[in-house]
């Protein structure tokens, strides 16, 4: 993990505990799940333009903008 001025932490994950999710109320669920969907499209989109971009010669008219 890199933090600010070129600074570093070391950071270690000593144990993962599941969670239930029946212990949170259907907004909560709801929430923590519209979340993972945006990340996964946010993942999708950036694949594809990295994918299209390696592909095809992309000409930005920066003048045009």
């Amino acid at each position: 993990m890199q933090e600010s001025n070129q600074h570093y932490a070391l950071i270690e994950l000593t144990a993962v505990k599941d969670g239930d999710p029946k212990s949170l109320d259907e907004a909560a669920r709801s929430a923590a799940r519209d979340s993972v969907k945006s990340s996964f499209a946010s993942s999708d989109n950036i694949a594809l333009r990295d994918s299209l971009r390696k592909r095809v010669n992309i000409v930005i008219h920066e003048d045009r903008l």
